[in-house]
């Protein structure tokens, strides 16, 4: 049986055939439809079968390898949430030696009170905090400030491969959220491949749910990225 996820998967993959000028309309007609279908069908049966296809789709890991150490992690930029679950992955990690550097996005604002500060902490010592009990030093974790405009990924990626250039890593391991993976990949591979680094690029996912709104948006940032960021 054909779920309407696989359709409109097809349907988005075809669009990439025209030329850019002819896509823009048609991205944001497809795009309004699948949102508005996904708030429809969300008490239906086929719910769970639609959002599992599309995150198939969206998502993009590799398998690591055992007891390979990384020049380099970076931690993609998202919400404290989702951050939390990415520390988690990266515990695990640098619990086994398995990297040399760690990099995370500097975040502007401030986040709940800290009893020891005595007053809210901002987002970057939030990080510093959760990760020092996780027993990762704060001399070892290096704070990038990243201006993201209105491509927070594209920046991130132009950045960090940069980065990756000027400090000749080898290896490089991603880690985000599943159903950002495809996206993210490419956006790196785009830079790097760019820049003609020869860098080994890894990417693996922390284990964020989300619903099915989230997952169209997230295909349509990944055509948007295509079709006019990535080309």
């Amino acid at each position: 049986m054909l779920y309407p996820c696989g359709f409109g998967t097809v349907a988005f993959e075809l669009l990439s055939c025209y030329k850019m000028t002819k896509n823009i309309k048609w991205i944001g007609l497809i795009a309004f439809l699948l949102i508005v279908s996904s708030v429809a069908i969300h008490q239906t049966p086929i719910y769970p079968a639609i959002h599992d296809n599309l995150l198939g789709f969206l998502t993009d890991t590799n398998d690591l390898p055992d007891q390979k150490t990384f020049d380099a992690i970076y931690i993609l930029g998202g919400s404290q949430e989702s951050l939390s679950l990415k520390y988690e992955i990266l515990n695990s990690l640098y619990s086994q030696g398995r990297c040399k550097e760690i990099v995370i996005l500097s975040r502007s604002g401030y986040t709940e009170y800290n009893p020891s500060l005595k007053r809210n902490m901002t987002h970057d010592e939030w990080s510093l905090i959760i990760l020092n009990k996780y027993g990762i030093p704060e001399e070892m974790v290096q704070i990038v400030k990243i201006d993201d405009g209105y491509f927070g990924t594209y920046s991130e990626a132009e950045f960090v491969s940069r980065m990756a250039g000027e400090k000749a890593w080898n290896s490089l391991l991603l880690i985000t959220s599943p159903h950002h993976t495809k996206r993210v990949i490419k956006s790196f591979t785009s830079f790097i491949d760019k820049k003609m680094l020869n860098i080994e690029l890894w990417i693996t996912a922390s284990t964020e749910q989300v619903g099915l709104f989230d997952l169209w948006v997230e295909l349509f940032k990944l055509k948007f990225y295509q079709f006019f960021l990535l080309t």
